[in-house]
């Protein structure tokens, strides 16, 4: 069985807590945290480097995140597609944040993520 044959619900119990992880990462400022259930292929695309910068931008504005709320979800045949509000403690307007998990070797990660804010 795969996270694809899995309910919405139980798909939701898996990502969470990943997402969840990922958002504890860039709050505590911790890019092994941060980048843990990452694709090697996200892992170049979102280095150390790209990190650093893209946090010294966008947490200023955002602070760090209180809680993710489960807005829609989205099944292909080769990825799930989640998107949350993003609730964060500087400001009171929620950010989107868009995941994009596959699933090889039995292992979920997450191929890109998205923040619209």
């Amino acid at each position: 069985m795969t996270i694809f044959d899995l309910s919405d619900e139980d798909v939701l119990a898996v990502l969470t807590p990943i997402a969840e992880s990922m958002q504890v990462g860039w709050d505590d400022d911790n890019y092994e945290k941060f980048s843990e259930f990452f694709t090697e292929d996200m892992k170049k695309d979102v280095n150390s480097v790209d990190y650093k910068k893209q946090r010294n931008e966008i947490f200023p504005d955002l602070g760090k995140h209180k809680k993710i709320e489960f807005l829609a979800i989205h099944k292909n045949p080769s990825e799930i597609i989640v998107m949350w509000r993003l609730f964060c403690t500087n400001r009171e307007v929620p950010a989107l944040v868009t995941y994009y998990f596959n699933e090889n070797s039995e292992k979920v990660k997450i191929v890109a993520a998205n923040l619209a804010y």
